[in-house]
């Protein structure tokens, strides 16, 4: 019976091991690309980004080619995919470090993903 008992209890434990990220641990933010792409850019710029207790003035750039989807569909897009005033969401880490003021850098380790809405 013992046995039964710690097994259980190491299955509810293993469990809640697999659990997403709370809401604690990412930061949701509204912006609007700021400038057009070529082929070549490896970079997301976005201005004026907005959440519920964040705001980041002024343009910023996300280092972030693969983190990149479609709200309508949730189909992966790269760079050249937004467009110049393209509605986005940001979500980043909590805690997140910026560098640079203009435009400000958030690396690609710092972006869980970009939507485009």
């Amino acid at each position: 019976m013992k046995k039964i008992g710690w097994m259980i209890a190491l299955l509810v434990v293993l469990a809640g091991c697999g659990q997403n990220e709370s809401a604690d641990t990412v930061v949701k933010l509204d912006g609007v690309v700021s400038r057009d792409h070529t082929g070549n850019d490896t970079s997301v710029f976005v201005r004026d980004l907005v959440g519920e207790e964040l705001e980041l003035a002024n343009e910023t750039e996300l280092q972030a080619i693969s983190k990149i989807e479609n709200e309508k569909d949730e189909r992966a897009l790269n760079v050249e995919s937004l467009d110049e005033e393209d509605n986005v969401q940001v979500y980043l880490k909590a805690g997140f470090k910026s560098k640079g003021s203009e435009p400000r850098q958030i690396s690609y380790a710092d972006i869980i993903k970009i939507v485009k809405k």
